[in-house]
């Protein structure tokens, strides 16, 4: 036997407060991934590792000490209709 708990105003009140909670905690997504993105990529520099990017069309490998070099061309953006 399932048994569900009673549902009173104060337990739909925490409801909603738990849910303005999420709300507001998955807005701050994006930014922390910003952060923790750049994090990463600066920490891979000092540790005397590379790192690629794509820069204009083209995948470029970045060494700690600034030098670039060309990898390969990648394709443009497309853009993907879903059906």
């Amino acid at each position: 036997m399932i048994l569900y708990p009673k549902i009173t105003k104060n337990s739909v009140a925490d409801i909603m407060r738990t849910e303005k909670e999420l709300d507001f905690l998955e807005a701050l997504i994006p930014t922390l991934a910003e952060g923790a993105f750049k994090k990463a990529y600066v920490d891979a520099l000092s540790s005397g590792s590379s790192v690629l990017e794509a820069i204009d069309g083209k995948i470029i490998e970045i060494f700690p000490d600034g030098t670039q070099k060309f990898i390969k061309l990648i394709a443009a953006d497309r853009i993907i209709k879903s059906q």
